[in-house]
């Protein structure tokens, strides 16, 4: 009973302090992921993980008070720390889920803009290819092209454009575009040249990188009839040895 009322109290005082929990259980990436995902404030985010966390703690309390078991009541306590931890779990995986659909996307975009680039200014450029941008930087890529129209040759217009990404390849891209914008005409052709060079060695590593991802996961696939048969020849050969055993 004493346990009981201890828990109680402490129970208590996690919802009188949960702002202060709040700030405890957040983590550093968490604010800049669920800037980069648009998944709202982070004030939000973590108030209600929390509050789902402290709600399944509840369970595990009840659970104790009705003598459901001891093993019952820390699993509760094992899913609310779960339950706390899994929003952000979540963030991680569509994060990934998305840099990955970037690596394939922006290269293509590349492309489209490269034959732009033959008959038009790098800003028309990225204006024309705006329409048909993936929609994954469409709002970003249109928010460069208003500023790039009042500043077109300034380096960090460029540099910043999808930086919460973190993607050497993109700011590299980025870099051969203000200085194709930058330079005089006599050299645009070999900045040209190189923006499709890079361009095309990206698109063939990334390819290379699905195909190799996609072989690892054929690949245990395949283990599985292997290990199943494994798994039954072990189980008749216990057998055959229990039976042996048995006649003895």
């Amino acid at each position: 009973m004493i346990a009981l009322w201890i828990g109680i109290g402490l129970y208590v005082f996690l919802w009188i302090n949960k702002k202060t929990l709040e700030k405890l259980f957040l983590e550093k990436e968490t604010k800049h992921l669920l800037h980069i995902l648009e998944r709202g404030s982070c004030d939000a985010f973590s108030s209600k993980r929390l509050t789902r966390g402290l709600l399944v703690l509840g369970l595990a309390l009840l659970s104790y008070a009705l003598d459901l078991g001891l093993m019952q009541s820390i699993g509760w306590v094992g899913l609310s720390f779960w339950m706390i931890k899994w929003p952000t779990i979540q963030l991680h995986q569509l994060h990934h889920k998305r840099l990955n659909q970037l690596k394939i996307e922006f290269p293509i975009w590349l492309r489209q803009l490269q034959i732009l680039l033959q008959h038009n200014t790098v800003v028309q450029s990225l204006k024309l290819s705006s329409s048909h941008a993936p929609s994954l930087f469409k709002v970003a890529l249109k928010d460069l092209v208003i500023e790039l129209e009042q500043t077109p040759h300034d380096l960090s217009l460029y540099t910043s454009f999808l930086q919460d990404y973190q993607s050497i390849e993109v700011l590299r891209a980025m870099k051969l575009l203000y200085r194709y914008n930058a330079i005089g005409s006599d050299d645009s052709t070999r900045q040209l040249s190189r923006l499709i060079l890079a361009t095309t060695k990206w698109l063939r590593d990334q390819r290379s990188s699905i195909q190799s991802t996609s072989l690892s996961m054929i690949g245990w696939w395949g283990m599985l009839p292997l290990m199943g048969v494994c798994g039954v020849f072990i189980v008749m050969l216990g057998q055959t040895f229990m039976t042996l055993l048995e006649r003895r």
